[in-house]
Parts: structure tokens; sequence; C-alpha cells
């Protein structure tokens, strides 16, 4: 197990470095250190990573532009973000670019070692199938000689010797699997074992060709019978739902097989039933049409809305992804119109009510008409919920602020529910709520973390930077600092010094 640490303090390091070696459960070949995301890219390219905790917050390049570089790198190991109060909305972007968690500053050891173990855990798993694959199969190498041959038949790229190795007569299968976003590693090995163990069950002496072509998934099947064609299309029929298979074809027609296929497999998206458009309608019109109604919150008229453009679309039946993006920048003209619903459909961001990627990865219009109108109905009422919190939420910002600006004061609950004209014990909870810990927790995070500042940034005494906090009394100011960073300011200070 190898894990990377990525933070520009050098504190910081140290702590989360002296956390996983008192981690009696863990097990690790070694830890790495680096001081930004450039840094930390570079030795994920040089050495097989399972871990990571990153900063969010650093020179250079922050944890969120590491993110983006692994995220091309189809990285697959745990990346769990460390960030201070302040930084939510970078933790948030972090979790939707594959992050599996968060700590907050100051590190809380228990939390530490509970993601730690989780993330361990399902590293191992994953190793175990890499191994697994690449020891009884040969995995990775048979799926790359067979991507290059599908992209050679496809593009009718020196076939010639494929053409005598696959003679006699084959059958292509398109299926729409991963249409809108590009599937990992893990879900490509996945698919290219189970359509193996499929098609063997229909015959064993199949010649099988498996690859990604123009984002679908292409099958080829060399040396068939017609027995066993007919064979397949019921087993096919029965296995999925959206696909499309050719005739018998010879292997050297392969690329326009594929574009016969293609257009098929096009038109099996627009199964809504014909119900009639009006004369002179325009999807541009109908458009504006749902739009409206969902800004103006009347579920009638967008059903009825929606139904009409659904119509109309399947009856000019136009390229599907021109569709797709048509009913998709609905999303995104709605959110312009009222940025309201911004914070409403981004909590739903790569979740399965993430509309605009059921959008994308739809098959059936039918299925999509009525998912469009389900996600936009749940949309519409949390978007009148949230105008209902909005309320309590500036509550809380204005408390966060009063504590940001007055936290060297001796501040209590009380002083900062009457600074926000609510009662104390309902503001308790509502802070709570809101921010996931309580007041008094918070504050004395906030106090902690100023402190960690002061002593890697200037040369004053403890009990100063005590007082500069809100702690003029050194006891209580050395109990809440080993509170929460499980260690003295002394040792602390030591261990800045020492990195120095």
């Amino acid at each position: 197990m190898q894990i990377l640490i990525v933070d520009d303090d050098d504190a910081i390091r140290a702590v989360i470095r002296k956390f996983i070696k008192e981690d009696s459960q863990c097990s690790f070949a070694a830890v790495f250190e680096s001081r930004d995301g450039i840094e930390a890219f570079e030795k994920v390219c040089m050495y097989p990573i399972d871990i990571i905790f990153t900063d969010v917050k650093m020179p250079r390049c922050s944890g969120i532009g590491l993110m983006e570089r692994l995220n091309g790198l189809q990285y697959d190991g745990q990346i769990i973000v460390i960030s201070g109060f302040d930084d939510y909305e970078y933790v948030h972007s972090a979790l939707r670019y594959g992050a599996v968690d968060y700590l907050l500053k100051p590190i809380d050891p228990d939390d530490f070692s509970m993601v730690l173990q989780k993330c361990m855990r399902s590293a191992e798993r994953t190793n175990y199938l890499k191994k697994f694959y690449n020891h009884q199969m040969g995995l990775e190498k048979l799926m790359l000689i067979q991507q290059h041959r599908v992209e050679q038949l496809m593009q009718n790229d020196k076939i010639d010797e494929l053409v005598s190795e696959y003679a006699g007569d084959s059958v292509m299968v398109l299926q729409e699997v991963f249409r809108g976003y590009q599937p990992k590693k893990e879900e490509t090995e996945t698919l290219f074992i189970a359509t193996q163990n499929a098609y063997a069950k229909v015959s064993s002496s199949f010649k099988l060709l498996q690859g990604i072509y123009q984002g679908l998934w292409v099958v080829i099947v060399n040396d068939i019978s017609k027995k066993q064609y007919e064979k397949l299309k019921v087993m096919l029929k029965k296995k999925y739902k959206y696909i499309a298979v050719s005739d018998l074809f010879c292997l050297s027609s392969a690329d326009h097989v594929f574009d016969q296929c293609r257009q098929a497999l096009s038109l099996t998206f627009y199964d809504f039933p014909d119900k009639g458009t009006d004369e002179g309608e325009s999807s541009a019109g109908l458009v504006d049409e749902v739009c409206l109604h969902i800004c103006n919150g009347s579920f009638d008229g967008l059903q009825k809305s929606s139904e009409k453009l659904f119509a109309y679309l399947c009856r000019s039946r136009k390229n599907v992804g021109d569709t797709k993006k048509l009913l998709s920048d609905i999303v995104y003209r709605v959110m312009a119109k009222d940025n309201g619903f911004i914070r409403v459909i981004s909590h739903y961001k790569l979740t399965d009510m993430d509309l605009v990627n059921v959008i994308q990865t739809a098959y059936s219009a039918y299925d999509l008409y009525k998912r469009f109108l389900e996600l936009w109905h749940q949309y519409i009422y949390d978007y009148h919920e949230y105008a209902k919190e909005s309320a309590n939420s500036f509550m809380v910002q204005k408390a966060v602020r009063y504590i940001e600006a007055n936290y060297r004061k001796e501040i209590t609950l009380p002083d900062v529910a009457d600074e926000v004209k609510l009662h104390p014990n309902y503001f308790s909870t509502l802070f709570k709520n809101e921010t996931g810990v309580t007041f008094v927790r918070y504050l004395r995070r906030y106090r902690i973390q100023k402190a960690l500042q002061l002593m890697k940034d200037s040369s004053l005494k403890l009990y100063e930077i005590g007082e500069l906090i809100g702690y003029p009394d050194t006891t209580t100011f050395y109990r809440v600092f080993k509170e929460e960073m499980d260690m003295s300011p002394n040792q602390y200070r030591k261990m800045i010094d020492i990195d120095k």
C-alpha cells in the first residue's frame, strides 16, 4: 500500500504522517509527500499510489487542479481532500471530481483513522481484482489488442491481414453502454468479461472482437453459421434492450456495416407515442414553453408542454445527439433565468437524479420523458423548500462572519444569537444543521486554526498566541489545543522547528 500526502504546510504533512505511522491497522510500503498538485501528479506518474490525502488550497496547483489532471490519467486510487472551514465550495467540487471523503482542519485523529481504514479496504479490493485479471487472463493486453483491431476495421485501415485471420461470416452488435461519459477502466473490463461469457453460452467457437468506437460498444462475432446467428439473436433480444444487430457480412465491409447499425440504433431511441403536433410549432417555441412552466412552478403546464415537445422530437427524428443537447440546454436555460435553481440542480450532480446525465445516457425517449417530468417535479419542489430555508441560511452566514470578526473576544452562543436576532436554543439547532458542528466546536476549531497560523508565521510566545485567539487563560488554551490537535502547543512548535 503506497500513500501520498499533498499539502504546502510542512506541519500538516508531519501530522498526517504521524497519524499513519501510529495507526496499528495500517500496513503500507511507503509514504510520499508533495507540496502542491504538480509535484503530486509527478509522483503518481512515477509510483503506483493507492491513497492520496490532499489539501484543497495550495500554490501553483490546487487539490482540484490535481484531481482534474488525475482524471485525465483515469486514476483509480482513493482520494481524500483536506479542508478548512471556509473551503466548503472547494470540497463539493472535489467530491464531484471523484474524491471519496474529506477531512476538516484541524484533523481529528479518530476521523482520520476511520477514513484511512475505509480507503485501505477499498484499495485492497481494487488491487486484488487487478492482480486476478492480470494473472488469470492477461486482460489488459487482450483488451488493448482488440480495441486496436476494432479501430482498424471501423477506419478501414490496413485490414487485409485481419480479413484473412477472421475469415468466414461475421455479425456486428452495437450497444450504447457508455453514452455521454468516459467509462472507467473497471467498467470496460467488467463489460468485456461479461460479453465474453454471454456469447460463449451460445457457442464457445466464436471469435470475438470488442472495443469502443465513437462512444459505442462494438462487438464483432466472427466465424458464425446461420443457425448460430439465429440463436445469437434470440439471446441478445432477451438479454439487452437497446442494441443493433447486423446481418451476416464479410469483415472487409465492417466500416459500412457500422454506419448502418449506428443509424438503426439511433432510431430505437424515438419510441415516444405519436400523438400529433399542431401545425407551425417549432422545437424552439416548445422549449420556451417548457422553461416558462418550470420557472412558474406549473406542474400541469410542464406536463402538457413536455408531452408536446417529446412528440415533436420523435416525429422529427433528428440526430440523437442534437436532440439530447436540446433537452440538456433546458436545464442550463432554467438556471440562467432563475439562479435559485442552480443550488437545487447542483445538489444532485453526479447522482442518479442528475438530469443532464440522465438525458445523455438515455436509450428511450419515452423512458426519458417520464424521468424528465419526475426530476423537474422534484427540482421545483426543492426550489420552494430552499426558498423557505434561505432566510435561516443567511442568519448562519451572518453568525459565522461575526465569529470570524470577534473570535479574539470572549463570545458566547447567546451573544451571537442576540446578534442575529434569534432565540439561543433555535440558533443552536440551526447552526449545527447548517455547519455540521455545534457552535462551541466551530468556535474552538476556528480559534485553533488561527493559532496554527500564528505558530507557523510568527515568533510570538504561546501565551501571547492564546490571548490573540480568545484564550487569555493559558491553561484553557493548552487544554483546547491538545483536544483538537492530539498534541500540546509545545510539541507542535517543536515539530515545526524540526521541519524548518
